[in-house]
Parts: structure tokens; sequence; C-alpha cells
């Protein structure tokens, strides 16, 4: 399959492209960061196709049993319960509280840097005060991979407001290596990027 002719198009146009070449074969994804399964992401709505199967990974507790609610039915899909991290351990992860009257987007936000979810007071004046931490377990991606037998990934994505780097770059590309790879890059430094890249 070739890309060529999207390089500067949406995330959106890439995937409907793939799904298209590859008309109904199987594909395996990994969702980092999955939230509670409602808020809009790339992948959403590719996890209903019967074809697709994989891991979505969400550490906040709250979110995660929305998750089973929603896919509890969805036996292709595994759902892990951590936050991916550079080693195995407990740690906490900032967010915001549920309860409370900001903009249903705020609820996307957490980071295990409290900085990353601290700057979009810059949008939101009431952000610092609704933060709250979580104790969340923590695995490495290969404890992940290992942990469910993983052998093959089509489509990883990754979301975790400000960990992506950290995340992509613990990743051993020799021996899993994706056919596309979403992050977001918006907390990324020029460095963090280009050396994705």
């Amino acid at each position: 399959m070739e890309f060529k002719d999207v390089a500067f198009t949406s995330i959106d146009e890439v995937l409907k492209l793939y799904f298209k070449e590859i008309e109904g074969a199987d594909v395996f994804v990994i969702l980092i960061g999955a939230n509670n399964g409602e808020i809009k992401d790339f992948l959403g709505d590719y996890l209903l196709l019967k074809n697709v199967s994989g891991i979505l990974v969400e550490p906040v507790n709250e979110f995660f049993c929305q998750l089973e609610e929603k896919f509890i039915l969805n036996e292709r899909l595994i759902l892990e319960n951590s936050a991916i991290y550079t080693r195995n351990c407990k740690k906490n992860i900032f967010r915001i509280e549920t309860n409370n009257n900001l903009p249903s987007w705020t609820r996307g936000l957490g980071s295990l840097k409290k900085q990353t979810v601290d700057m979009h007071g810059h949008d939101v004046r009431e952000i610092k005060e609704a933060i709250i931490k979580e104790k969340v377990n923590c695995v490495t991606f290969d404890t992940l991979l290992k942990k469910h037998n993983v052998g093959y990934i089509h489509i990883l994505q990754i979301d975790t407001e400000g960990f992506d780097f950290e995340i992509i770059m613990s990743i051993n590309l020799s021996n899993t290596r994706p056919h596309l790879i979403i992050f977001e890059y918006l907390h990324l430094t020029f460095y963090q990027y280009w050396r994705i890249r």
C-alpha cells in the first residue's frame, strides 16, 4: 500500500484509504488513552467493524468502567486498565474531575505530567481548580504485548497528553512495526517531533 499522495492530508483520509485498501482483512489495533470510548477519536468508528480487533488501554478507573460498559459485548477487544510507562509501577495520573461545569472536552485531559494538564488553563481558567490525581497501574509497552500475546499491530494510536514521545521511543520497532502510528504532537518539543519522524 502506498501513501505517497496523502503526505499533507488528514488522519481521517489516511485511515479511509487504509481500510479501503485492505478490503475487509483482519486489522489489529492498540489504542493507548482510550478514555471512556465516547470521546471522538480517529479509530472510534472503526472499532465497530467485524474485522477489527485489538487492545484499548485506559488507566483511569472511572473511564475504564465506562469503556467496559460500552464494549462488554465486543469479544474482539481486550480492555487494559493501565497506563503505558517506561517501567512497571504505580504512578499518579493528573486529570480533570468529571463533576464540574467545565466544557465536556476537558474530561479527556489526563496525563502523567501535571504541567500538561495545567497548560490548558489558557483555554479554561477554572481548570487548575478541577485537577485531581489518581494512582494508576503502569506497564511498559513490551509488558502489554507480552501479557496479551500480541504478535503484530496494524494501527497504534497514542493520545496521552504529553507522554506520547516517551511511549513511541520505548517501542522496539525491529520487533514490532505497526503500519500506522497516530500520535498527538501538540505537547512535543520540536526536537521530540523530529526524533519521532
